[in-house]
Order: C-alpha cells, then structure tokens, then sequence
C-alpha cells in the first residue's frame, strides 16, 4: 500500500510538473485546509451538522469552527470531516469558518430556520418495518407501503395498500391502532389514494389497470364505471361537501369532475401530474403534483391556479418555505393533501422527507398565505421518531388531520412500511 502510495504521488507530480505546477505548488494543493460541504445545510441551534472538507486538524481541540463568528462545539474530529453542535443565531443564512493551527477557511454557509411556534411528536403508531399483510395492534402489524389515508366516520382511518401482487389491499386501523383487513379483492391493482363519498361507500384509484373502485363498509369490491373519458394512471380520488367527486387522471394532465349518479365526466382541469388532492370548506380543489412542483388551486368557478412553487425540485439545500413568498417556495411531489377544520392545507412532501402546513391569509387567500415546514428533515430520508425537524422519513404519503387539528398521521410507506402520527405538543 505505501509503494502505491508513493507511485500515486510521483505520478501527480509528473502531471503538475506537465501543467507547469511545482512540487511546492502540489504539495501546497494537498495539504491546503477546505471545506466541501454541510449535511444538513439548513437547521436550528443544537443540531449537529457533519462539515465535510479537507486537512483538519486530528488532535482534540485544533479545530476551531465558528458560525457567523460564534463558536461551535466540535464533537467528532477526523482528516475529512467535523461534526459539530450549531451554536445559537438569529434566523438566516451566515458563513461558517474554521481554524486550525496552520490555516483559516471561510466558504460555506448554514441556514437557521425560524422556529416553529408549537412542537409536534412524531412516533410510530404501526407497523414495524416488516414487508407484508399482518393483521396487529400497533407495531404487531405489518403493512405493504401504505399510501392513501382517509377518515371514516366512525373514527377509524382506511388505509390503501398499494404494496405489490400479493399484497393489495384495503385496510382499517382503529383508534387503539388495531390494524385489521378490510378487502384484498382481486380487482385491487396499485390501488392509491381514495375517499369516502356522502353515502359512506369508498372509492379509490385503482392505478394498476386505469379504473376507480368502490369498497362498501363490509368489505366488497366493484368497479366503478366512468364514461366520457378514459383514464391514465388514476391516483386519487376526492369528494367535496356536496359530494361533487374528482378523479386525478395523471398521465392525461387532467383532474375529472365526475357525476357520481352516472359515471359521467362534467368537466376537465388541466393540470401537470397530479397526485394527490383533496376539497376544502369553500369547494376549491387543493392539487399536489408528482413532478411539476408546484400546489395548484381549482376554484368554483374552474379556474386553475398556482398556489405554492417555483418549479423546482427541492433539496437539503434549495428547499425553502418561501419566507413570506410562496411563488419562491419549493414543493416536492406531493403524496398527500388534506384540508383540515382549521382552515389549513397539510400535505407530505416525498421529494423533501417532510410534512408541511400551508396558512393561508386573513382573507382566505392560499397563495397569500404562509408556509411552514412541521417535520421531517429536508433531503435526510429515516424513520426516526422525534420532534418537528428531529424526526425523518422514508416516504411519506397519505395524511389526515384530526378535527381538532392536534393529531397529524402519516402514511410512511415505501422503505418505512409504518403510520407515523404527528402529535401537538
């Protein structure tokens, strides 16, 4: 290994010396002190962000890393990379700097989130990360990512398990979260998000094979039948207060307004890969997005709006909750969207690993409104239990809230195989 080492370094060498660089120039290059990057790059005080680079210092205090000219707590030292504790700011962005015996550098910059007003506890109500169909309370049980979620109202939530062939299926967790199965039809192909109509029966997309499927309160499965339109991959499916039902057809770019008497299409939205939706109290239609990253409005009076989004993919480091401009926000494909009492729209985002809240304005306005990050860490994909940006992850998807806005639950599906519940603390 040495010798390899020592023909590496005589071959650099040659080549610098081909570039017209010295063996001063070169050993200066190798040995210079630099930062790479920041995981996360954005936070709050207290949480530990790794700082990738080059030529730190390996002895127990020689590192010394400040941001924005207040010191950190350096907790782990190697050649290549730091760990530190963020020490307290102001919210912003500001420069981190650090010192070692032999040099300074100055290059990257962390971003301190604001605070969020209220605390919400993440833990895992079911599912223990298991792959499959078992029937349990809590984390006895054992799901096949668990996508779409909806109330029933007797209180229980209906899960939608898209899980693979085999493993489709509807079920029903309860409010001591005994997970039971409702329905594993046949006719149940990728199934995805649903909803329940006035007369208390379930519709839900049935991607698989371009069809909407209706599941009675015992268990029974049909076909729903839509005429005047044929559906491209079905995601979603939402009624609103006077039960005027939608059907998100996402590879036509249209959300269908469906006559739930006839099976008859009433009217056609455009909108770009939708995802998921849901209708709030005034009859607008709330549109999540698999990939033109945005939230779109459809108001009563079918005009379609943008609500939130730049167009743009987020990322632990371009994610962004607008600071006051929601055309500057960064929205991710949406998994799910749910207009609660409270006025809000929550929803997942699956691109971030997050679960947001959009408030709109004093005067109902969505595009007006603020938009805050509730958990979840932006770019960090986990499953771990914790509070607001201290937990993580994998998928999330579907999401209810309860009325009086205290319980959030999540579907985490896919690489997770749980339901998390956000509890207001």
């Amino acid at each position: 290994m040495k010798k390899k080492g020592i023909i590496a370094s005589v071959l650099m060498l040659a080549l610098l010396a081909g570039a017209g660089c010295s063996d001063d120039e070169y050993r200066a290059r190798v040995t210079e002190l630099k930062l790479v990057r920041l995981a996360p790059t954005s936070g709050y005080a207290g949480d530990i962000v790794r700082i990738l680079g080059r030529n730190f210092s390996e002895e127990y205090g020689g590192n010394t890393v400040t941001i924005n000219g207040v010191e950190a707590r350096v907790i782990e030292i190697a050649r290549d990379e730091l760990s530190i504790i963020v020490p307290e700011n102001a919210p912003g962005s500001y420069p981190v700097r650090v010192e070692t015996p032999t040099a300074t550098v100055e290059g990257l910059s962390f971003k301190y989130n604001v605070r969020p007003e209220k605390e919400y506890a993440v833990t895992t109500v079911a599912g223990n990360g298991a792959l499959g169909l078992v029937d349990g309370i809590g984390t006895a049980a054992s799901f096949a990512a668990p996508e779409g979620l909806n109330y029933h109202r007797d209180g229980s939530i209906w899960i939608v398990q898209r899980g693979g062939v085999g493993m489709f299926a509807i079920r029903r967790m309860d409010q001591s979260y005994h997970v039971t199965t409702l329905c594993t039809s046949s006719l149940l192909n990728y199934p995805w998000g649903g909803d329940f109509a006035p007369s208390g029966d379930y519709y839900v997309a049935n991607k698989g094979n371009n069809k909407v499927l209706r599941v009675t309160s015992d268990g029974s499965c049909s076909e729903y039948p839509i005429t005047g339109a044929t559906l491209n991959n079905p995601m979603c499916v939402a009624f609103g207060a006077a039960g005027e039902m939608y059907v998100a057809s996402r590879n036509a770019n249209e959300i269908l307004k469906i006559d739930l008497a006839t099976g008859g299409v009433q009217a056609r939205y455009e909108v770009k890969m939708p995802e998921s939706m849901d209708v709030d109290a005034e009859g607008r239609v709330i549109v999540g997005t698999n990939n033109a990253y945005y939230l779109y409005q459809i108001d009563t009076d079918g005009s379609v709006s943008t609500i939130a989004g730049n167009g743009t993919a987020p990322s632990g480091s371009s994610y962004s909750d607008g600071e006051g401009d929601l055309s500057s926000a960064t929205i991710g494909m949406v998994g799910g969207v749910f207009c609660a009492s409270d006025g809000c729209i929550y929803f997942t985002d699956r691109t971030a690993f997050t679960v947001r809240k959009l408030t709109p304005a004093a005067d109902g306005s969505y595009a007006a409104g603020t938009l805050e990050t509730l958990a979840g860490v932006a770019g960090t994909k986990g499953v771990t239990d914790g509070t607001n940006t201290t937990a993580t992850f994998s998928y999330p998807a579907g999401i209810v809230v309860s009325d009086d806005c205290s319980d959030i639950y999540v579907a985490d599906g896919s690489g997770s195989q749980r339901i998390r519940r956000l509890r207001l603390r």
